[in-house]
């Protein structure tokens, strides 16, 4: 299975959390002793699943598109797409939880961070290739 579906397969995978965890705190609502917790994760994969999804698509079809079709024969650009995926899947991570804070803590609007996570997820992505690219 090659790098692009495999990180596909890993936003729908957030996706699929984030909607059933919005579904849990839709239905469950009062009965739930931290709602606003429910409410922050399920906001939070939902924003990284569709940033990662469409992330994969984005590179696919920009600047970057010849690595694809390189990818799986040269060892060197399979090493770089693997670090930078992983990185940006780490930095959203850390920000899917931080986001969880600011919204259960400060209610700060979970929609303004969900546009941010879609925007930084494909500029991390293209940061981290950009970073092992030279590195490596």
């Amino acid at each position: 299975m090659s790098i692009t579906n495999k990180n596909r397969i890993q936003g729908i995978i957030l996706i699929l959390v984030g909607v059933s965890l919005l579904i849990v705190h839709k239905i469950q609502g009062d009965a739930l002793v931290h709602e606003e917790l429910v409410f922050g994760f399920g906001i939070g994969c939902l924003s990284g699943g569709v940033a990662a999804f469409l992330g994969t698509f984005l590179f696919k079809k920009g600047k970057y598109n010849e690595n694809y079709k390189i990818q799986e024969k040269d060892e060197r650009l399979h090493q770089i797409w693997d670090k930078a995926g992983y990185s940006a899947y780490n930095l959203s991570y850390l920000i899917v939880l931080f986001m969880f804070i600011l919204v259960s803590i400060f209610e700060i609007s979970a929609i303004s961070l969900l546009i941010a996570l879609l925007v930084i997820m494909p500029v991390a992505h293209i940061g981290f290739t950009y970073y092992y690219n030279k590195k490596i």
